[in-house]
């Protein structure tokens, strides 16, 4: 089966691929899409990756798992929203890289998540362009120690795919190194055969 050779990807090409395993999952993985285009900051990156987890029919039976964040999520008092986090009205900031690290670790479940993340490689470069070139670093960085995590993959396949290399955004700011583990495929436009 294709996901179990393939720890992480870099899809370059036709989107169909990603809605045709949405579209079809195989029994043993939950298939999610993610499209992190808009995200111009790591926050606004990991806020779109845990929303999207939460909105997952298979978390509701996690929700109580872990209660003291499914607590602080139910009853959120809204103080302030910038690019660092939410604060929320008792001063805490919710750090959605954490939460959502920390709600795949408590995932009890015997299905591997595919997390497929559209346009991944503009994300970085919007980081780039409109915060700083180190945050792209960081998030680069983060994701691969997430890749290189036993446990974090034995629950979780990331696809990163988009309409531009992510390789050549990543070789603009010298951080290759961070995604050396990946590997690249290349998809030609597909027929409507």
């Amino acid at each position: 089966m294709f996901f179990k050779r393939i720890k992480t990807c870099i899809l370059n090409g036709d989107g169909y691929i990603m809605y045709k395993v949405l579209d079809e999952p195989k029994s043993n993985y939950i298939p999610i899409y993610i499209d992190t285009e808009s995200a111009d900051n790591q926050n606004e990156f990991w806020q779109k990756l845990f929303n999207a987890l939460i909105e997952e029919d298979f978390v509701n039976g996690l929700k109580t798992t872990d209660k003291n964040l499914w607590d602080k999520l139910k009853t959120i008092s809204f103080k302030k929203v910038s690019a660092s986090g939410v604060e929320f009205g008792d001063g805490e900031v919710l750090d959605y890289k954490e939460a959502f690290k920390r709600l795949i670790k408590d995932l009890d479940n015997n299905k591997k998540l595919i997390i497929m993340i559209d346009e991944f490689a503009q994300t970085i470069e919007n980081i780039i362009k409109y915060d700083d070139p180190k945050n792209a670093v960081a998030l680069l960085k983060a994701h691969r120690e997430l890749r290189q995590d036993i446990k974090f993959s034995e629950k979780v396949t990331f696809i990163y795919a988009g309409s531009i290399g992510l390789e050549s955004v990543v070789a603009k700011i010298d951080a290759i190194k961070h995604i050396n583990d990946l590997n690249p495929i290349k998809i030609p436009p597909l027929s409507q055969h």
